[in-house]
Formats: structure tokens, sequence, C-alpha cells
């Protein structure tokens, strides 16, 4: 005879990873959706006037944005599952870097958070922006 497929089963194999890089390749849009409308009403510290996708060698920044002053904030998404490591947040200042533009602002977002390690660098700094997922519902 042969075997039955449980549900839970065709899940695990077929779909489970799946969904879920599906859902990490969708997280940029769903940051960049939540700075358009956070700047729609006023929440940020700039007001933006224009932004976009930079890619670059090393890596992405997932949304550079300008006001009329050029000031200019970024928007970076933790693309991995599990709290945003030091090592990741490291990666994101170099390729920042490649820009050649300095942020004012810089947004990082971890839906499922930062690791201590990365809450003592940022510490206080008064230009960095922490959003998981608690924030995004």
């Amino acid at each position: 005879g042969r075997g039955v497929i449980t549900e839970e089963d065709f899940y695990n194999t077929f779909i489970k990873d799946e969904i879920e890089r599906y859902c990490m390749n969708a997280f940029p849009t769903i940051c960049e959706e939540f700075l358009n409308l956070a700047n729609d009403r006023e929440y940020l510290p700039i007001q933006f006037i224009r932004y976009g996708e930079w890619v670059g060698k090393s890596g992405t920044v997932h949304m550079i944005a300008q006001d009329k002053e050029r000031n200019f904030l970024f928007g970076i998404c933790n693309l991995h599952k599990g709290p945003l490591k030091l090592e990741e947040y490291h990666r994101f200042l170099q390729i920042s870097k490649e820009t050649h533009l300095s942020y004012d602002y810089l947004y990082l977002f971890s839906l499922d958070g930062f690791e201590d390690a990365v809450l003592d660098e940022i510490d206080d700094a008064s230009n960095i922006y922490l959003v998981d997922r608690s924030d995004l519902q």
C-alpha cells in the first residue's frame, strides 16, 4: 500500500520553507510601506520627497529617502530569521558606506528583534530607530 501523506508532512515538505522565503522577499516591501505611511503622517524625523533602493556589490540599502534639505534616511531590513546579529549590523554599516552618502537617520527593521550586542552598541544613538514585529502590526 501507498503511504498517506499527512497535511503536516505536506506543509513541512512543500510549503514551510517557501513561505519563509516568500515572506523574507516581501519584507522590504512591508518596510517601505511602513516608512511611506509614517512619512505621510509626518511621524518621521524628516519629511521625505523621494526615495529608492540602492543595490551595491556587497548588499542592498532597501530604502534611501531624502527630504528637500538633502537630509537622508536609510531603511535596512534584516532578511534572516531570528534577532539581528551584531555582525549583520556591522555589514549594514559597511554597505551604507558604499553608497557614498551618509545617513542622518537609520531605520533598522528586524521581525524578530535585535541581539543585546546590537542594542548595546546602538545604545542611545538618537538617529537610529529599531523596528520589530510589534511595531509593524
